[in-house]
Order: C-alpha cells, then structure tokens, then sequence
C-alpha cells in the first residue's frame, strides 16, 4: 500500500511538471507571437518612412533640376546678352564666370541628389 501511494504521489508531482511545463511554453508562445507582432509593426513603420524619404529624395532631386534648368537658361541669356551689347569686355566675362561657377555647382548638387536616390 505505501508502494502505490510513492507511485501516485510520484504521478502526481510528474503531472504537476508537466502541467507547469506546458503553462511556460503557452506562455513563451504568447511572448514570442507578441513579440513578432511588435516586430512586424516596426517594419512597417520604417518601410514606410524609407518610402517617405525615397519621395523626399526624388522631389529635391526634381527641384535640382528645375533649378539647373533655370540657372543654365539664365547664364545662355546672359552670355547671349553680353554677346549682343557687351559694354565692358571685363564685365561680360566676370557675369559668365560667375554663371559657369554656380551652374557647377548645381550639378554637383543634382549628381550628388540622384546618386542617393540610385542608392535606394
């Protein structure tokens, strides 16, 4: 009799773990499928801010080139001006210089602007 009472108190303590055990790893899965969603939510919050920045990048890199456009179309007015009734020589040749120096300038900016957005 005290035999089979060790037994079923054993059984007991046994079923006991593994109830417990089976309570832990239920839980961890909740955990982890918590987890997971955090994780999913993050990623949508950053796909959609590279998205954001990727349409940021493309309109400054549209903006360069309207401004490009602008600064080669009013240097070719300025030297077509200062080609056609060039008043002092030094003049008109200082008003290109200073035309050709910003025009390098905004193509810097714009290749500088469409190797980022290539990057992405």
């Amino acid at each position: 009799l005290a035999s089979h009472e060790r037994q079923a108190k054993e059984r007991e303590r046994k079923v006991s773990e593994l109830e417990r055990a089976r309570a832990q790893a239920t839980e961890r899965e909740r955990a982890q499928a918590a987890e997971a969603e955090r994780l999913r939510a993050h990623c949508s919050t950053l796909e959609a801010a590279a998205a954001t920045l990727r349409r940021r990048l493309r309109d400054e890199a549209a903006e360069a080139e309207a401004a490009l456009a602008a600064v080669r179309a009013e240097g070719e007015a300025a030297a077509a001006a200062a080609v056609a009734a060039p008043r002092d020589p030094r003049e008109a040749v200082r008003g290109g210089g200073l035309a050709a120096v910003e025009r390098e300038a905004f193509e810097r900016r714009l290749a500088d602007a469409r190797a980022e957005v290539a990057a992405l």
